[in-house]
């Protein structure tokens, strides 16, 4: 089931990826399937403004915990992955066992999501 999944996160655009302002430029992507767990990664160049409205789309709140790993990876990262949390504050929000986290570093976006 997890390679339907796989496929499908792949065929159809992500909430993260389509909730990206029509302005975002050097979009990187990358999905890491674990079996049943996943990690889901995106880097856009966006403003600090836009950085707001992306996640007011995706129903981010304010986290107030930096500690939020957003480097959690069972797999390779992707070389352009390089946030910076003391640049930048974090927006997240759990679902289940379900998980999305964004942060903006003043020149990009880092958007990761992921299953435990």
């Amino acid at each position: 089931m997890t390679g339907i999944f796989a496929v499908t996160l792949y065929c159809i655009r992500t909430p993260a990826r389509r909730n990206l302002p029509w302005s975002a430029t050097d979009v990187r992507e990358h999905y890491d399937d674990m079996f049943v767990d996943y990690a889901y990664y995106l880097r856009a160049q966006i403003d600090q403004h836009e950085f707001q409205n992306y996640a007011r789309r995706l129903w981010l709140a304010f986290d107030e915990n930096t500690s939020l790993p957003l480097d959690r990876a069972n797999g390779d990262l992707p070389s352009w992955w390089t946030p910076n949390l003391e640049r930048g504050v974090l927006y997240s929000r759990k679902d289940g066992d379900h998980f999305i986290a964004a942060t903006h570093d003043g020149e990009f976006l880092y958007v990761q999501a992921w299953s435990q």
